[in-house]
This record gives structure tokens, sequence and C-alpha cells, in this order.
């Protein structure tokens, strides 16, 4: 999911990008930006649908469709945050502790013993 966000921006004109993370009690969040262009407004409206929404020749219009589909089988999401002529922020999120208890590392977890 994150390198499909770097090479979309990459491939838009992007010269500079960010990715910061952070957790706030069980949620992780991931913000990747860039400098480019932004995402063109008749793109935005069928950003995550397939085959649809690529701005690119040659893309095929899957990436951000099976990102999406990715974060969400994770118990997760990604969306845009801000886009326009300084660049685009897609923000994601996760559940941290969605496959063992809250707070307890994975050895003292009896499912994984």
């Amino acid at each position: 999911m994150l390198s499909n966000l770097v090479l979309n921006a990459v491939d838009a004109g992007a010269d500079g990008i960010a990715i910061t993370g952070a957790r706030h009690g069980n949620t992780i969040t991931i913000d990747v930006a860039d400098n480019g262009p932004g995402i063109q407004a008749n793109v935005r409206e069928r950003l995550f649908q397939p085959f649809s929404a690529s701005g690119r020749a040659g893309g095929t219009g899957l990436g951000l469709a099976i990102a999406r589909d990715l974060m969400r089988g994770h118990g997760g999401d990604i969306v845009p945050e801000t886009t326009g002529g300084m660049g685009t922020v897609f923000h994601l999120t996760l559940q941290a502790d969605r496959r063992r208890g809250a707070g307890r590392p994975a050895d003292d977890n009896p499912e994984t013993a």
C-alpha cells in the first residue's frame, strides 16, 4: 500500500515524499504526503473504483482500489486527507491490537504460544 502511494506520487511528478506514523491508543495512523500537483478533480471522484481512477498513461486504475481493500481487510482504511497544488496527503489507519490482546506482547499471547 505504501509503495503504491509512493510510486503514484513519483509518477505524478512529486520529488518529495514524507511518510509519518503514530500510535494513538489502539489506532495506528500513517500519513503519506507528497509535493506533487495534486489529484485532478475528475480522478478524485472515482479514486478507489477499480479500472477507472488511473490518472496516468499505462495505469490500470487498480492500485488504490486494491490498497483500500487491503486496508479494510485489516480493519483499517485509507482516505485522501488533502490534495491540491501543494501536494496530496493520504491518511491510513489500522487497529494496533487486531490479532492479539490489547497491549500484550506477542510471546505473552496464549494463541501464539
